[in-house]
């Protein structure tokens, strides 16, 4: 089994202030999916397929009290490689310092993207919240008033995922390569949660809220018997879902986490 791990490097010199018109951001957290980009005079669109992988941003309240310069911790994935700031919102205003980011190599189109997000956001410029069809987009304009980069909040309702690590008490490790497609969970509507352990299927009920509290009602399982290794598996899956307090959505990336902090579950994006 293998355990999560992540080089990092600091980009010290990127250093950014994304200038706003009197709005507020009043969220505990919140996670975005950019959905539209400006890229050499052109929009790219996930609609349109543009974009290799997902980038996403999430904005969390920095709850170090010895920490007064930023009062927001900035994460994410910029389309190759997961990324991590210090931030400072206040009054439409947001300044992001001390990016740190993990040095993975993409393909071409995925780098150049990423390199072209980072840009933009290191360019500032004005922003804004608009409701379309139940959804909150974040909206960054440049300097001349034109959208380069349009961001929807990630809502849980009506996805799915497989799961990829778990804490076995001792580390974060790796699930089976065989086992991920047959190890899920889903969001339905009205609250509903679903998915299957690796041999019995369960069902319960799900809360979530702004600031990525998350938490599961009483589980409903299946009663199939299958090998003791698996059995065994399944019972620390359930046992930790029973502990999740907390979620964040980083690429195709759900991680779930106890009441400390602590990793329990990560997910990819089925």
């Amino acid at each position: 089994m293998k355990k999560l791990s992540s080089i990092f490097i600091v980009f010290a010199l990127l250093f950014f202030t994304i200038m706003g018109c009197n709005e507020e951001y009043t969220k505990t957290t919140t996670d975005w999916d950019l959905i539209k980009i400006e890229k050499d005079g052109k929009v790219l669109s996930t609609e349109n397929g543009d974009f290799p992988e997902k980038i996403t941003a999430n904005l969390s309240v920095n709850k170090n009290e010895s920490d007064t310069d930023f009062n927001y911790q900035l994460s994410g994935f910029s389309g190759v490689n997961n990324y991590s700031a210090q931030a400072f919102l206040d009054k439409g205003k947001i300044t992001v310092a001390n990016v740190i980011t993990t040095m993975m190599a993409g393909d071409e189109k995925a780098s150049s993207i990423e390199n072209e997000y980072l840009q933009i956001l290191s360019k500032g410029g004005k922003f804004s919240f608009e409701t379309t069809d139940g959804n909150t987009n974040l909206i960054i304009r440049n300097k001349e008033d034109k959208t380069v980069l349009v961001f929807r909040e990630i809502k849980l309702e009506n996805t799915a995922w497989n799961l990829t690590f778990y804490n076995d008490g001792n580390a974060v490790v790796s699930v089976d390569e065989n086992l991920e497609d047959k190890i899920t969970l889903g969001f339905g509507g009205g609250g509903q949660l679903f998915g299957n352990a690796s041999v019995n299927s369960f069902a319960s009920d799900y809360s979530s809220s702004d600031d990525g509290s998350l938490t599961f009602g009483q589980f409903i399982t299946t009663r199939m018997a299958g090998p003791a290794e698996l059995m065994e598996l399944e019972s620390q899956i359930i046992n930790l879902l029973s502990q999740v307090q907390y979620y964040e959505v980083s690429g195709k990336n759900l991680t779930l986490k106890d009441a400390d902090g602590t990793t329990l579950l990560v997910y990819k994006e089925n």
